[in-house]
This record gives structure tokens, sequence and C-alpha cells, in this order.
């Protein structure tokens, strides 16, 4: 739909104008000159405008109507017009292209009723779906035995192979991928294939909750390509009927993840289906849950700059306590002493009559519910428990005697961390810190993936895939 002109009518403010679409711009025509006279801002709030105004913050909204084709259409906007001379223009973040009803015919072919549609599932591809389940799985290709050696290629049973299932905003969904086929008669590419995820909902749902979930979608791409530029196409959002077959009747188009297809050749470097198989859904569950930290994902992979280690030593800590609760690292005699002295505290609160007191007690229970073991001491614990698989890669990094050097890699990222969340003037990026903030980025993969269940030998293979590694690893 990115690209494409559309044009119609629609409502805005309880008045109808005409429209265009272009470009990711809505622009309103009004039916009238009297209407255009009204939309014109005068002098004295074009003056007004140009003062500073009382911050606020600018919505999204929608406008809805109908397209030159009769199709229904939703848009989502901002809700802060820009005004040229009485033409209404938007910039659009979304847009949902449907019918709402479909027709459906008596047995007797004699009479004809109108249904609603309703939204009970949706398609989506793009080139990093494809990436993530190749698409060649459409075709067969088989070699003659005989004395002439002909292949031959053919498609073959187009199967939904099964992600698994989750569970978002109280809605089951099951997810599937599956690669389909296309022959064109007039080009001179005769065949092609493409990749899609299938997603089937419970029960009915509201195109908001498709875009959010898309949104999910997105994160979890980003874990998936280990990037933050993903690229997914238009949503195909479809029904399904009695005999339990799917009927398309509409599109959602997300601009900010219309994105063209990159052209980087490390772009195909993704987590695979065959890595993740039923456990992608467990993954996905995780960003629809928002346990998942996500912006420490890079633009560039070749460099560290200052944010995205800040953004990755936050991700690890954060990914760490999701994993880890204290109780599962902190001996029982130091939680119940914890537990007493922060009562003591919120009892001091209430009781003291004095205000500044209360205060300081509360500060006091509030830093005793934080402590936690430090950054090197969570980094030591997560490489020992995630030993079997980090094994390779911590010895093409540091050698086979890596062991002997964990306690200065630890201490040297501890203190890394504590000058970057300080402030510290002083501090010094030596070369060694990059691989050692490499190894913290694999150990982020290995701890998730191990969580939702992938196999070890699967996470070592996801890791040494996206990272680039070229490893030769023997499972």
């Amino acid at each position: 739909m990115n690209g494409n002109q559309i044009k119609g009518f629609v409502k805005y403010n309880e008045i109808e104008y005409g429209f265009f679409f272009a470009d990711e711009e809505l622009l309103l025509f009004p039916c009238n000159e009297e209407q255009r006279q009204k939309d014109t801002p005068n002098l004295f709030d074009m003056f007004i405008a140009g003062r500073p105004q009382p911050r606020k913050v600018i919505r999204k909204i929608l406008i809805s109507g109908t397209t030159s084709d009769g199709k229904n259409v939703i848009f989502q906007v901002s809700e802060d017009p820009g005004n040229d001379n009485g033409y209404l223009y938007f910039h659009v973040y979304a847009i949902y292209l449907y019918t709402k009803h479909h027709h459906v015919y008596a047995k007797d072919l004699s009479t004809q009723s109108s249904v609603a549609n309703r939204i009970r599932g949706l398609r989506i591809g793009g080139q990093d779906v494809d990436f993530f389940y190749n698409p060649a799985h459409a075709f067969e290709y088989k070699i003659s035995r005989d004395s002439r050696f002909q292949d031959s290629v053919s498609v073959s049973d187009i199967k939904p192979m099964n992600c698994g299932m989750l569970s978002y905003g109280g809605v089951d969904i099951s997810v599937s991928v599956c690669a389909y086929p296309a022959m064109h008669f007039q080009l001179s590419t005769p065949y092609t294939c493409s990749s899609e995820f299938i997603f089937h909902f419970s029960k009915e749902v509201q195109i908001e909750f498709v875009q959010e979930f898309i949104g999910y979608l997105q994160l979890c791409m980003r874990f998936i390509c280990r990037r933050r530029a993903v690229v997914l196409g238009d949503a195909q959002i479809f029904d399904i009927d009695e005999s339990e077959k799917s009927r398309s009747f509409g599109e959602l188009c997300v601009f900010q993840f219309a994105r063209k297809p990159s052209e980087d050749k490390k772009a195909k470097d993704v987590i695979t289906y065959q890595m993740l198989g039923e456990h992608f859904a467990k993954l996905l569950q995780c960003f629809c849950d928002k346990v998942m930290y996500t912006n420490h994902y890079p633009v560039n992979t070749a460099s560290y700059s200052p944010d995205r280690i800040i953004f990755l030593l936050i991700g690890f800590e954060r990914e760490f306590q999701n994993l880890n609760p204290e109780d599962s690292y902190r001996c029982e005699e130091y939680l119940k002493v914890k537990g007493m002295i922060k009562q003591y505290a919120d009892e001091l609160a209430e009781s003291t009559p004095s205000k500044r007191e209360a205060k300081y007690a509360k500060a006091f229970s509030r830093s005793i519910g934080k402590m936690q073991i430090g950054f090197g001491d969570k980094l030591r614990r997560a490489i020992v428990e995630h030993q079997s698989i980090m094994d390779c890669f911590l010895i093409d990094e540091y050698g086979e005697e890596y062991k002997k050097q964990l306690d200065e890699i630890c201490a040297r990222m501890n203190k890394l961390r504590n000058d970057l969340a300080h402030g510290n003037l002083d501090l010094k990026f030596c070369p060694e810190h990059i691989g050692d903030l490499k190894m913290v980025e694999q150990l982020l993969y290995a701890m998730r993936l191990k969580a939702i269940g992938v196999e070890e030998r699967s996470v070592r293979s996801a890791i040494n895939t996206i990272f680039r590694c070229n490893l030769s690893l023997d499972d």
C-alpha cells in the first residue's frame, strides 16, 4: 500500500471533506468555498500561533471515510493538522483499507444477505520474514538419475509450519509461518515465492488490537535480526467462515514498519525458524508481556557508541533480574535480615511524629528494597550458568584459558558500567572492552533463548549466525 494514491470522502469534525492520500500525507478538500474560508486561519489566529503556547501532548486520532472504489478506510493521523489556505493536511501513521460486509448466498442462490466482516486473524510478510523462513521451501527440486541428468522444479505442498501459541489482551493466538509460490506469465521472472506469518485469533478483535500486536511483532523481529530496522510488509486482515476457511477483507499498513528492503548482504544473518521452531511464540509472548528491554538494538552493529553501551548494560541488568529473582541467588539468612531491616524502617516511617524522620525512614526502606549484587557479580553468575552455551564463544574471544580471566573481565565491565552510570569524566575505553561488550550481548541471547526452552545446540547456532562468528560448531 505504501506508495499508492487513494482518493474519496471522509468525515472530520462531523464535516464531510474530499481527500487525497499519497506519500504518508492526507490532504482534505473542503466541499465548498464557505467551508474553505471557515478552515482558513485569520490573521489573529496566525499571530497567536506564532507566540509561545502551553505545552501539550499531540494525540493520534482516527479519520474514517470511503474511497473512490467503494472501500472503507480509516486513517490514523496527528490531531494537529497543517493548514494551507483552508486546505488541511495530516501526517499519516497508519491506514486501514477494508470492506465492512460480505454477501452470503442461499444454497439455491435465490437470496443473499449481508454479513459484517470480523477480524479473526492476519498475515504479514516482508524481507525479514523471508530471512526467518526461507521461501524456497515452497518449491521442490529434483534431479533425474538417467543419462540426461535433467533437473526439475515443482511446487511443494503448501503446509504452514507451527510456531506455537501465545496469549495477549485476553485473546489466544496461534502462530504459524508458510512459504507461498506465485507464477507470473508476463514477467521475465516466471516464478517467485515469499513467506508470511499467520496469526489466528481465538475471538473477534478490533483494528487497534491488531496494530498494537504488530508493534510487539516488530520488537520481536528486532531481537531475531539483532538490528533496529526491520522490514515488515502490509498486514492482510482476514475473517474465518463456518467451514474454518479464511477470507481476506482488509489491509493494514503501519508506515513506521513499511521500509524498503535492505541491500546489505549481512541483513540475512538472522535467527531462523529451524533454530526457534515452536518457541517463536514463547519469544513473542515475552515482548507482549513487556518483560524484554528493547532500547539496545543497534542501528549499526559494527560500532559501540556510548548510548548503545549504556543501553546494552541496562538491558543485561534488566534481563538478569527478569530471569533471576533475588531469592534464587541470595541465601535465606540474607533475605531474612533484609526483610527485618526493611520492616523496621517501614514501621518507623509510620510511627514517628517527625515528618523529616519519616522521610528518611522511607528513603532507607526504598534503598534496602533495591539492594542488589553488583554488575560484575551478575555477569560472572550468568557466564557460569550458561557456560555450556557460551564456552565456544568465550574461547574464540579470550582463548582456552578464559576461566582464569573471568575475575578481570567482570571487574573491567563493572568499572565501565559504574563510570558510565555516574558520568565519570576520566572514563578510559580500551580495546578489550569491545570483546567484553560483544560477550555481554551474546549472553543476553543465551539467557533469553535458554529461558524459553530452546535447545542449547540451537542457541549456539543462533548466536553464531547473528554475530557472524563463523565458528564450526560440533553438536
